[in-house]
């Protein structure tokens, strides 16, 4: 059932919103789309600066005045530079900063400890009564036990939720109501703002959104949140619905009653039955695909309705499911339409040749260590683990990969559903979440529609070219399933061959990330005949590309 709001209230919202604003920045380094990597934005000073998802923290941290206030819900936050800007803003410039971190996965515990010294080295120059300044609590394993979101797998392990939202809210000294925000898919680190595919949202002078985002924030701090670094004050409790016209934001942290969550799947599910049986679409963008009934209701309504187009972009993580990637549904979607006869139903996965690289046995243990303490090795959630090793393993590795972190769904061209929830199993019952609901019948909703449609689009049609084996590859790159299956299994059997590891490992740790024949012999045990040879093959798998300088080929990686 909806709150009720009071008529006047609703109007001082709707007339703040008039003159809001919604601005939607992507990575990596601004994206990949023409009209999105050539945004900027503007200080006070009149100064223009890349529209990145870094700097417009930033920005609306430097837009906060003095004696303001701001309230940070974060996953994983790791960026240096905008941790000295939030530090800075509450011990100098007498900003009250509230942080709240997910304290669960074990990646991020050495990030969270860094973090902590750092505003401990802070404090060390202000004067105490300034400490309480920037507060800091965490969601830990305990609190997840607690509200009974966790899972106990079949061999006895359990594993726990996390606090996955990525959001911010602000507010201008002396006014309670909060009027900007941001939320999206990315974590505040540099890979989300430099290295992987990412989206952030950020809502300007639009307090009914920011409003929705405050209530989520308090109800995490004040319900789930640990004290980190001394005495924290609660956060006053005031629910918030959407004004008509706004942006609509859903938690699956948000009790309906005393037993049962809002379910973001559920909204998702409603969005694809809004898809127009004649000429309608469904695109989305996703990292990790888990989620058994979503991929069912997708199968059923392009055989139901076979004049619609779906178009589906998955993680290059996705494109295999065996026993190291249990549960992703890209093949079994693949193989399902193929059988069901579904001509209308597509999957292309983003591709990058060179994320694979041998793990060491002590980089093994340390992830085997993680999974059992994280369940990363639960087949629902968003990281498989192997198990340790005596001899290394080839892998994808997270850092090579380049991630499309997006978790978007967008219907007919003009509605859209965005924000930190990967379709899993895990996202939906155990982990704190949020999607954004945007409505293009709105034009200022309209237009972050139409900038994510094009994000998706110029990635959809970069289809990798086996062919090109001089160049550089620097655009996003996509394969449909059988082909990066095959191009996967292609250079697994590569890199169990003798010298590969030792060539690629040079090649890595160039100054120049290329090199030479010449280098190459100089640095291994083989002969020029033998490193010619291995370099052709690493060639035709298109894991090298070759330039010439000055008379002499070097090589470097492909993509």
């Amino acid at each position: 059932m909806r709150r009720f709001l009071s008529l006047s209230f609703i109007f001082i919202l709707m007339a703040a919103s008039a003159y809001g604003e919604i601005d939607l920045y992507l990575a990596p380094n601004g994206g990949w789309a023409e009209q999105n990597r050539t945004q900027t934005i503007e200080l006070n000073e009149g100064e223009e600066i890349k529209g990145t998802l870094n700097n417009a923290v930033v920005d609306l941290i430097n837009d906060t005045k003095d004696g303001g206030l701001i309230k940070i819900a974060m996953y994983a936050f790791s960026e240096e530079g905008l941790q000295d800007t939030v530090i800075n803003a509450a011990f100098h410039r007498d900003i009250k900063v509230k942080i709240l971190l997910d304290g669960v996965a074990a990646w991020t515990k050495e990030i969270r400890q860094d973090f902590y010294q750092k505003i401990k080295q802070a404090r060390q120059s202000i004067p105490a009564e300034k400490w309480n300044n920037l507060q800091v609590r965490s969601v830990t394993k305990r609190m997840f036990v607690d509200r009974g979101r966790t899972r106990v797998l079949d061999d006895g392990k359990q594993i726990y939720g996390t606090m996955h939202e990525k959001f911010g809210v602000f507010y201008q000294p002396g006014v309670k109501v909060p009027f900007d925000s941001f939320s999206g898919s990315s974590n505040i680190s540099f890979g989300s703002d430099q290295k992987f595919s990412e989206n952030r949202f950020v809502f300007r002078n639009e307090p009914s959104v920011a409003r929705q985002f405050a209530e989520e924030f308090a109800r995490l701090w004040n319900e789930y949140g640990e004290e980190v670094l001394g005495k924290t004050e609660s956060e006053p409790y005031i629910s918030a619905e959407p004004v008509m016209g706004e942006v609509e934001v859903i938690f699956n942290g948000e009790p309906l009653n005393e037993e049962e969550f809002h379910r973001i799947d559920k909204c998702l599910i409603d969005h694809i039955d809004m898809v127009e049986p004649k000429g309608g679409s469904i695109d989305i963008m996703m990292f990790s695909f888990t989620h058994f009934e979503i991929a069912q209701h997708l199968l059923d309504m392009a055989q139901w309705n076979p004049e619609i187009t779906i178009r589906i972009i998955m993680d290059q993580t996705q494109v295999i499911a065996d026993e190291e990637h249990r549960g992703v549904l890209g093949p079994y979607m693949e193989e399902q339409a193929e059988k069901r006869g579904i001509e209308n139903l597509h999957i292309r996965y983003k591709w990058r040749t060179n994320i694979f690289r041998w793990a060491e046995p002590e980089e093994e243990a340390a992830k085997a260590k993680e999974a059992d303490e994280t369940g990363k090795a639960d087949p629902a959630t968003d990281e498989i683990v192997k198990a340790a090793s005596p001899t290394p393993a080839i892998e994808a590795i997270h850092w090579r990969n380049l991630i499309l972190h997006h978790k978007v769904m967008i219907v007919n061209k003009n509605r859209m559903v965005a924000g930190s929830y990967n379709y899993s199993a895990s996202a939906e019952e155990r982990n704190f979440e949020n999607v954004m609901v945007f409505n293009g019948q709105y034009p200022d909703q309209q237009e972050p529609i139409d900038r994510m449609q094009a994000e998706f689009d110029l990635m959809w049609n970069s289809m990798y070219n086996e062919e090109i084996k001089t160049k550089r590859i620097r655009t996003p790159q996509v394969v449909t399933g059988p082909v990066g299956r095959r191009l996967t299994k292609t250079i697994h059997e590569l890199f169990k061959q003798d010298g590969i590891k030792e060539i690629l490992d040079v090649i890595d740790n160039a100054k120049y990330v290329s090199a030479s024949v010449r280098e190459l012999v100089e640095a291994t045990d083989m002969n020029k005949a033998e490193i010619k040879q291995k370099i052709q093959a690493l060639l035709e798998a298109g894991i090298l590309h070759v330039r010439t300088f000055k008379e002499e080929e070097f090589y470097g990686l492909a993509d």
